[in-house]
This record gives structure tokens, sequence and C-alpha cells, in this order.
């Protein structure tokens, strides 16, 4: 949560004021309005970053960079459920369902194997296409991807 796009925002807007080494305090993390979900709901969040840091590690950059959009999309479910759902671009209920974890036994290439098929289906899929894509339209998420100069 703390390195989703949303979180982002909200320090560099709120909390950092053009600092070329920003710090933020304790204090200002608990002022944040931070969702609290349980440990159950954690869980996706839980596999998709632990799929982002194999990504990473494997240079599998098409794949994380995909995966890592899937990620922030799911924190902006979070916050703007009702709006999201209404354009058709919640994705946390469905990703919720089949994103499997990273097994201990699982070989490199088996890994390797799931996560090309996970970005393979996040782009043929049409809901999570549509979210990953179009969210960016509706107006409580255009911000967060807004012109850099008006940060």
């Amino acid at each position: 949560l703390l390195n989703s796009r949303i979180t982002k925002f909200m320090i560099e807007k709120f909390y950092i004021y053009g600092s070329v080494f920003p710090k933020i305090q304790i204090f200002q993390l608990k002022e944040m309005p931070l969702i609290s979900i349980s440990k159950e709901q954690q869980l996706p969040f839980v596999i998709l970053v632990d799929w982002i840091l194999f990504a990473k590690e494997n240079k599998m950059e098409k794949e994380l960079s995909t995966i890592e959009s899937a990620l922030d999309a799911m924190v902006a479910d979070l916050y703007f459920e009702e709006e999201l759902k209404r354009a058709g671009c919640y994705i946390l209920d469905k990703l919720s369902t089949i994103l499997k974890p990273i097994q201990e036994n699982d070989s490199l290439d088996s890994k390797k194997e799931y996560l090309t098929s996970l970005y393979k289906f996040f782009l043929q899929d049409k809901v999570i296409y549509n979210s990953l894509i179009h969210r960016r339209t509706i107006d409580s998420i255009k911000i967060l991807y807004g012109d850099k100069n008006d940060r």
C-alpha cells in the first residue's frame, strides 16, 4: 500500500513541500487515510507483490510493468470501489480469485511460465484490460496520473 500510486500522490501532495530529499514523519503516516483490511483481504496484495519481486529478480520487464499496474489498480479499488464499479474498472474481487501464490517447490521455469500466463491473462481479459487502460480516464483516478507539473 505504501508503495502505491495513491499513497505516493498523498505524500507528495499533502506532506512533502518541494523538498529535494523528502522525509515523512511517523505522525504524518498515522494521519494518512490508509484503509484497514483483514489478513484475508491482504492476501491478493501479498501474492502480487511476491510476483512483482520475482519479475524484478528475473528481469521480466513487460510482465513487471503490467503487474505493477494491476497492483496500483487493486489499491485504487480499495479507495474508489463504487466509482470504479460503475465504470466497469473494478478488478480486486476477480484478481483475488485467480492469483496463485509462489510455492517454494515451484521450479524457476514454472514460476516464469505462470507469470507469463498471468501477464497474458491480464491483457486478454476484457475487465482487467479495461481497468488497467481506461481507469485513467475516471476523474478520481485521473489526478493520480496527471501532469507532473500540476503536483
